[in-house]
């Protein structure tokens, strides 16, 4: 009768056992630091600043007047964020005085009705060195914004959308 040693009760037959726990704890081992490799990979890219190119839900928009006295710029950029948050910047830039200039955090919902997302914000703007915070209502409609002052009730301003790499400095960080 022919024995195969690993199928008997034998000696080898624990060596085998041995051999298999050690090699499946070793595999085990292995694929837990490749867990971990990628997870702190994934944190490190989460913590990365994102540019422009990378960020496709950032949108800008500007309405440009030239007047007699200078341009009136109004500028937005916004940045929407999964679970209804929203950030950006918000400057009113006009010829003469009185700019609002600064960043707005808040949230946004969709307006099934006329394709558009509606922006309640809280902007904290630096106007003539004071600083403070207003509520503020966007309407993003395609291919532009729309402005309200009056919380939402009216939107009187319409700002067209531009691309965001076409942005001066003075512009997007206020004269």
């Amino acid at each position: 009768m022919i024995s195969i040693g690993f199928l008997n009760n034998s000696i080898y037959n624990e060596d085998m056992k041995k051999d298999t726990i050690i090699c499946v704890f070793a595999i085990l081992v292995l694929v837990a630091a490749g867990f971990l490799h990628n997870y702190k990979s994934l944190q490190i890219h989460k913590n990365t600043p994102v540019t422009v190119e990378e960020n496709p839900n950032k949108a800008c928009y500007l309405n440009h007047v030239s007047t007699a006295f200078g341009d009136d710029d109004t500028y937005l950029e916004v940045i929407i964020s999964a679970g209804g948050i929203v950030t950006g910047m918000f400057n009113v830039l006009p010829a003469t005085k009185n700019t609002l200039t600064g960043p707005f955090v808040g949230n946004w919902v969709e307006d099934r009705s006329s394709v558009s997302l509606i922006l309640t914000v809280n902007h904290t703007y630096t106007s003539e060195g004071i600083t403070t915070q207003e509520p503020r209502v966007f309407r993003l409609i395609p291919n532009s914004a729309e402005i309200s002052w009056d919380e939402g009730k009216t939107f009187t301003q319409t700002l067209p959308q531009v691309n965001c790499m076409d942005m001066s400095d003075d512009i997007v960080k206020g004269r």
